[in-house]
């Protein structure tokens, strides 16, 4: 049993080394969904460059439908809009931005958010087989799970629950821990292969630094926009996108609360 349906995926593609790796992925969720993809590519010199004729030739030999627009990279404000109007939707994103300027990728990703969005940040990583979805112990971290399922399901991926808190005992521990089999139950109930673990006293960032680089999960599931416990979840995501680990996840995907 999947809970959700994607109608239309969103491609929002650069021409820089992660545009392959957003286009497979948004296939991927097409053909899986049975979704129309509506891409747009910005900063591309010529309408018929590489990224975009990629894209033409994996939808014409599945029979993808799709449209596609090329962008300056000015026009990003003028796309947003457009996704917003859409319901039952989902949103890949290639960050495109200069060496070195992270504010630029926050700033896009700050702006998509209405609906999933997946960030794409290692071309090297298969996405769709091992799911890491961190779990804190404020009581909006499970509005991922129908997200996170929904992706595991249809790609038979593997889920890996991590319930992570500062501290090692007391309230917010107990509350984290009854997440973490509230979490398992729902999951299981739906056919979703996972494992389970949690990690007390220790800073969440150090956490799943450490889990990616030891077991290169494919997406790392988040919620944008709560509080860890000790933290902001915003900056969490942030660092989890821009900061470099010695083999990171191939993206991370991001359910806004409220969704």
């Amino acid at each position: 049993m999947v809970d959700l349906k994607y109608k239309k995926v969103f491609l929002l593609c650069s021409n820089g080394p992660l545009a392959t790796k957003a286009i497979d992925t948004a296939c991927q969720l097409s053909e899986c969904f049975n979704s129309a993809i509506e891409a747009y590519f910005f900063g591309l010199e010529t309408e018929r460059s590489a990224e975009r004729q990629y894209l033409e030739n994996y939808c014409q030999s599945r029979s993808i439908s799709h449209t596609t627009a090329v962008s300056k990279n000015s026009d990003w404000e003028q796309v947003v809009p457009r996704i917003r109007l859409e319901k039952d939707a989902i949103c890949v994103l290639s960050p495109f931005n200069n060496e070195g300027d992270s504010s630029r990728v926050r700033k896009q990703i700050d702006a998509i958010d209405y609906c999933p969005l997946i960030v794409i940040r290692n071309a090297q990583v298969t996405v769709f087989q091992h799911i890491l979805s961190p779990l804190y112990s404020n009581p909006l971290t499970r509005q991922k799970l129908p997200l996170t399922a929904a992706l595991a399901l249809p790609f038979s991926a593997s889920v890996h629950l991590l319930g992570v808190h500062q501290k090692t005992s007391g309230e917010g521990v107990k509350r984290l821990e009854s997440y973490l089999r509230q979490s398992e139950r729902y999951l299981k109930e739906r056919n979703v292969r996972f494992t389970s673990s949690i990690s007390k006293g220790m800073s969440i960032i150090k956490v799943l630094n450490t889990y990616e680089k030891e077991n290169s999960p494919g997406l790392i599931s988040t919620v944008r926009g709560i509080s860890t416990g000790f933290f902001s979840a915003h900056v969490n995501i942030n660092e989890l996108i821009i900061m470099p680990t010695a083999q990171p996840a191939a993206g991370v995907v991001i359910r806004h609360k409220g969704l």
